[in-house]
């Protein structure tokens, strides 16, 4: 314990660690140090927000179309108790089967929705070879929280019904 009373767990000095080179080069782009990342406007700044969220959309878009690998699937937008959710068949996968993957993005609830929600959904039915769901939810500053937590569940308990 320190003299101010907060206890002290562990410090780790600065060193550095390489990256190793059997892994693939995606793995090592992915793994190599990427520069600043564009500060978050203040919390009431709406056109603030969406000026980030779209800076952010163009800058992981280059990563998600090659991680897609040219994936193609039949998309259908459906409208799930009120999200909308891109319902994604794979060519080589039965439309009568069971078998939904119900994806929430990687967004953090704020980002990669539209198209790259649509992309990462492609991407995750070619990978898998199922059909799935991925909600679009609804994100700020358009619509604040819980808007796209309401879209989730609200999906989730559509995909029951089906």
């Amino acid at each position: 314990m320190s003299d101010d009373g907060t206890i002290e767990l562990a410090h780790v000095a600065a060193r550095h660690l390489p990256i190793p080179t059997h892994l693939s080069d995606m793995a090592r782009a992915f793994l190599t140090p990427q520069p600043p990342r564009i500060p978050y406007p203040a919390v009431d700044d709406k056109a603030g927000w969406a000026a980030y969220v779209s800076a952010v959309n163009q800058a992981v878009l280059p990563m998600l179309s090659a991680m897609n690998g040219g994936a193609t699937a039949q998309v259908e937008t459906r409208d799930a108790n009120g999200a909308r959710v891109f319902d994604i068949l794979p060519a080589s996968v039965e439309a009568e089967g069971r078998g939904v993957v119900l994806e929430m993005h990687g967004g953090a609830l704020i980002l990669c929705g539209g198209d790259l929600c649509r992309l990462m959904g492609t991407s995750t039915a070619a990978r898998l070879q199922r059909r799935v769901w991925a909600v679009d939810y609804r994100m700020p500053p358009a619509h604040p929280y819980p808007a796209a937590l309401d879209d989730c569940i609200a999906a989730y308990r559509a995909l029951l019904d089906v």
